[in-house]
């Protein structure tokens, strides 16, 4: 992965599902919040009307490690998590 993608840039990933099915996931650079600006933020695009969709952040700094994951709308029927600590 490049240190700095441009916005937009896209990577493929395959991802295993519940039941063992393979999924081809999409994921976009996205042009991040200012506070952002130290770590990549990447979009899955959509894979269907109802997909909750998923954001992620990684780290440069840490080997590109997952700091942030929202899956759907926390507010409603998603989640959130962040890293706080690698120590613990």
């Amino acid at each position: 992965m490049q240190a700095s993608p441009a916005p937009g840039g896209r990577w493929r990933v395959w991802v295993a599902g519940l039941r063992g099915e393979l999924r081809e996931w999409t994921f976009e650079a996205v042009d991040g919040a200012p506070e952002d600006a130290a770590v990549l933020h990447l979009r899955r695009l959509p894979l269907g009307p109802h997909d909750p969709g998923v954001e992620l952040w990684l780290d440069p700094a840490r080997g590109y490690w997952p700091v942030r994951l929202r899956q759907g709308d926390p507010e409603t029927r998603g989640f959130e998590i962040s890293l706080s600590d690698v120590n613990s």
